[in-house]
């Protein structure tokens, strides 16, 4: 029962150390993500036509949609 009992605490006390740091960590402005083959055509498809990167359209539908959701709240 007693080890159970330690392995819980380290496992909680592992979860706050990592929360913590998590809240100091500093962003790079990378992302590495990983979508449905006929998603990332159909954005590609869109950028090309809208003549911009496809990050740019990314960063662009990604702002849209965070300010929309922040408006909501």
């Amino acid at each position: 029962m007693a080890l159970v009992q330690r392995r819980r605490f380290r496992a909680q006390k592992r979860n706050l150390i990592l929360a913590i740091g998590a809240m100091k960590k500093e962003y790079s402005g990378k992302l590495l993500l990983r979508l449905p083959k006929s998603l990332h055509k159909a954005l590609a498809e869109e950028a090309e036509k809208e003549g911009v990167s496809l990050n740019q359209l990314i960063m662009c539908k990604l702002g849209v949609l965070l300010r929309k959701a922040t408006k909501d709240k």
